[in-house]
């Protein structure tokens, strides 16, 4: 690696820029600049692309001003003469310079394409020094929205001779292309690749739908767009299960037909027709995103009835009338079902309530006068059940704890849910 000169500013295009983004590369690697986990990744794969392109853009002036700040210098966004120095003596002291002196530099660089010459952006490539049956790792990048990739490298300790191999790999790290070896490999090598069979990367977007006053966020319709100017284009479609998980995918080519590198996703959630909700949006996305949506509090007038949806949920474990449910310690029907199906106990307990005083309503046909709809929502109120979802309905791994014996359904009653039908009638 060659010394870090100065003056370097935002903007500048160069040689120079990109010597002094493989210093920065480094630092970060060697913990010379520490980093935010959450930033990283996204900072360090800013820094290849504006590596690749020899400017200094956004990546490159966030790493400088860290490096300066963290080595007791202010934090001006360009390359003075004291940052330059500052840079060198880390370095050297890494032994990157090989004690001051430059150290030859040699470069890979070409195109990933297609057989019909379409570039291939965003798949990785790797260049290896090839030694009898070994390999020795010497550097990656990842394709830019042309294909185009270059990797800078130096020759490992005590190796003259550089036998040189790329190699192209999917995202999930599948050989796709591999060239041959070029023997005794000039500093400055170009390798194009094409590649022959290579579906489009996928994306995959998942996340859930949630509401802080109604469990009913099953079979809701949700739609991935990508951002843009000049309007949104839907990229996929799905539903949502009984717990508002939802998972969906679509092609890179979506993407690229806009004449975009990455999409810019947004979750949004319709019942029917009927617009719910929205996702925050995830600019420049990953080819895995999780978008959530919590939905507004005046969206759940349009959500299925809980009463409705918890029924449907205890209807395909138990078919006989839920007024029969009993919670004794010789049979324990409320516990069990909260268990399978996912539902708070307390809910399955009001469930059954419900179906017992609706029965009590019953004219000489056997219709009930008031439905059991009524009896769950009166005794399902804010006022009388005051925590709402969290206890209505658990996400996750199921307890087997016996929660619903707090009601004793059947001939025991506990004295904190004793119910008459005055109490429960209008």
């Amino acid at each position: 690696m060659q010394s870090i000169i100065a003056p370097l500013r935002p903007g500048d295009r160069n040689d120079a820029v990109a010597n002094l983004q493989d210093a920065l590369r480094l630092l970060a690697e060697r913990g010379r600049i520490a980093l935010d986990p959450a930033e990283r990744d996204s900072l360090l794969d800013a820094l290849g692309h504006e590596h690749g392109d020899l400017v200094y853009a956004d990546a490159t002036r966030r790493l400088v001003i860290l490096f300066r700040v963290q080595h007791g210098l202010n934090d001006l966004d360009w390359v003075d003469d004291a940052t330059a120095a500052a840079l060198n003596d880390v370095l050297r002291e890494l032994g990157a310079l090989d004690n001051g002196q430059a150290v030859l530099e040699h470069m890979v660089a070409g195109q990933v394409v297609s057989p019909t010459r379409q570039p291939l952006p965003r798949v990785a490539v790797t260049a290896v020094h090839v030694d009898g049956a070994h390999a020795i790792r010497l550097g990656e990048d990842n394709t830019d929205a042309e294909g185009r990739y270059a990797i800078r490298y130096e020759a490992p300790p005590s190796v003259s001779i550089i036998n040189l191999r790329v190699a192209v790999f999917d995202a999930g790290g599948i050989l796709l292309k591999e060239a041959a070896i070029i023997q005794d490999a000039q500093p400055l090598e170009t390798v194009n690749l094409v590649v022959d069979t290579m579906s489009p990367p996928t994306y995959r977007v998942d996340g859930k739908v949630a509401s802080r006053v109604s469990a009913s966020v099953g079979g809701l319709r949700v739609v991935i767009v990508d951002k843009g100017v000049g309007g949104d284009v839907q990229l996929a479609e799905t539903s949502t299960d009984e717990g508002g998980a939802y998972q969906a995918t679509f092609s890179d080519s979506d993407v690229r037909l806009r004449g975009k590198a990455q999409p810019d996703l947004q979750a949004r959630v319709f019942a029917g027709d009927a617009f719910l909700g929205a996702s925050d949006v995830h600019y420049n996305a990953s080819q895995h995103e999780t978008l959530n949506v919590l939905l507004e509090d005046q969206a759940a007038s349009a959500l299925r009835p809980e009463h409705e949806v918890l029924t449907s949920a205890l209807a395909s474990q138990f078919r006989g009338k839920l007024g029969d449910l009993k919670e004794t310690d010789d049979q324990q029907d409320i516990t069990y079902l909260a268990n399978k199906t996912g539902w708070d106990a307390r809910a399955v307990a009001l469930a059954a309530l419900a179906d017992q005083f609706s029965a009590r309503t019953m004219d000489a046909t056997g219709t009930p006068a008031i439905p059991q709809a009524f009896f769950y929502a009166r005794r399902r109120s804010p006022n009388s059940m005051r925590r709402t979802v969290p206890i209505c309905r658990r996400f996750g791994k199921r307890s087997a704890t016996p929660l619903a014996r707090t009601w004793q359904i059947g001939s025991r009653w506990t004295a904190s849910w004793v119910f008459s039908p005055s109490t429960m009638l209008p």
